[in-house]
C-alpha cells in the first residue's frame, strides 16, 4: 500500500500497537466489585455475625427489635460513630456505585471481546458477576433486614 506523499510501500502489520491502560482494562471495575462488596461484608454482614443475629427471624431484626445501639460496635462509644457513618454511606452509595460498576464491566466486557484480549473481558466478566451478586443482596431480604436493622 502507498500513500501518495510517500512512494515506498508502508507496511502496516509491523506498525507499533497501541497498548491501552491499566485503568481500560478490566481490573478497576474488578477492584471497585471487590470493595462495594467489602463495605457490606463489613459493615452489615461482620455485626450480623459478631452479634449472633441469626437467632431471630428476618421481620423482627427488620424491625431493629435486637436495639443495634445495645449491640456491636455502637456500643464500643463514641469513637465507633465511624463505623456508623460508614455503614450509612455504604447504605447510600453502594447500590449506585454496584450499577455504575456493572455498566463499567458490560463495557470493557464487549471492548475485550470485541479486541479478542481476554486480559481484559476476564476480570471484567468476574467484576460483572460480583456487582450483580452485591445487588442481588441489597434487593434480598436478608440484606434489606440487615441494614433495616444496622441503622434502625
Amino acid at each position: 500500500m502507498t500513500t501518495p506523499a510517500a512512494p515506498f510501500p508502508i507496511e502496516v502489520s509491523v506498525a507499533p500497537t497501541v497498548r491501552g491502560r491499566w485503568w481500560r482494562s478490566g481490573w478497576p471495575p474488578l477492584l471497585l466489585a471487590l470493595a462495594c462488596a467489602g463495605a457490606y461484608a463489613v459493615f452489615f454482614a461482620l455485626p450480623y455475625y459478631v452479634n449472633d443475629l441469626d437467632r431471630f427471624p428476618l421481620a423482627e431484626l427488620a424491625t431493629a427489635a435486637p436495639d443495634p445501639r445495645e449491640a456491636w460496635p455502637h456500643d464500643q462509644g463514641p469513637s465507633w460513630d465511624a463505623f456508623r457513618t460508614g455503614a450509612m454511606a455504604t447504605f447510600l452509595l453502594d447500590p449506585a456505585v454496584a450499577l455504575a460498576t456493572l455498566a463499567w464491566a458490560g463495557l470493557r466486557t464487549r471492548q475485550g471481546i470485541a479486541a479478542g484480549d481476554l486480559r481484559r473481558t476476564g476480570p471484567a466478566l468476574v467484576a460483572a458477576a460480583i456487582a450483580l451478586g452485591t445487588l442481588a443482596w441489597v434487593l434480598s431480604p436478608f440484606g434489606r433486614a440487615l441494614m433495616g436493622w444496622s441503622l434502625g
